[in-house]
């Protein structure tokens, strides 16, 4: 199918099995499936199934069909579409907005290899109701640590914060190490029961040997991650729309 051939989303069709895979009840079914994820999530599923990419990678096949055909949720087009290429034998998930930053690099992954046998033995239903399963139940999950989706950008941003434990044990390290320096200053004047006038002005220099730094606040990094060669999941990746994707593929 063509660019220009991709259907447009005027009608609430998510599953094109141009490969003719499905039964009339499995279509039945996974179209029946797919609004319910999109009633539970908020978020877009389209399935495709296709004979021929026309001349393009599976990537940048999936990629066109979900932008060009219109497709997505809310401003930032969330939602997903996942393929099954009967020509390259490779079945592929592509991301686009708030999913880019749910379906993580290794969520992908777990993803691709849950569908693994289904897609193997020729099941081709059962692959695609268990990568819908798997993707709800991710969408349910949130984004993965502190994971977002930049609208602006296309690019994910990475909150760094300190868990309650990892600063608990901050304080008591500082307060044991401040404690430390106490005695030992204490030790070394003799300070316990006397009334001994330490001169503070001639004397009053400590020397700190061990210090510790306390993070009490969130710092946000942003970086652009690199496109994955491989055929797992992970990275960004720009479409021929100009819309950010992430995604990842298997074979079989």
């Amino acid at each position: 199918m063509s660019i220009t051939g991709y259907a447009q989303e005027t009608t609430n069709q998510r599953l094109y099995d141009q490969a003719n895979l499905l039964s009339t009840s499995e279509k039945q079914t996974i179209e029946d499936d797919i609004k319910k994820f999109q009633q539970q999530t908020g978020m877009d599923a389209v399935v495709v199934t296709t004979n021929t990419t026309d001349g393009k990678s599976w990537e940048a096949y999936a990629d066109d069909f979900y932008d060009y055909g219109g497709y997505g949720k809310n401003d930032t087009n969330d939602g997903f579409l996942f393929l099954i290429d009967m020509e390259h034998r490779k079945y592929h998930i592509s991301t686009t907005g708030e999913m880019i930053a749910i379906l993580s690099g290794s969520r992908i992954d777990q993803i691709i290899d849950d569908a693994a046998s289904d897609m193997k033995s020729g099941n081709y239903y059962g692959a695609i109701s268990l990568v819908l399963s798997d993707v709800e139940q991710f969408v349910a999950k949130g984004a993965p640590d502190g994971t977002v989706y930049n609208a602006e950008t296309g690019k994910l941003e990475h909150i760094k914060s300190l868990s309650p434990i990892k600063i608990i044990v901050a304080i008591i390290i500082a307060l044991a190490t401040a404690s430390s320096v106490f005695i030992i200053i204490w030790r070394r004047y003799q300070l316990k029961g006397s009334v001994y006038a330490y001169p503070y002005y001639d004397f009053g220099t400590v020397t700190l040997t061990e210090s510790q730094d306390i993070k009490t606040s969130d710092i946000v990094t942003t970086r652009h991650i690199p496109k994955n060669n491989n055929s797992g999941g992970g990275g960004t990746h720009m479409g021929s729309s100009g819309t950010s994707h992430g995604g990842g593929s298997g074979s079989f």
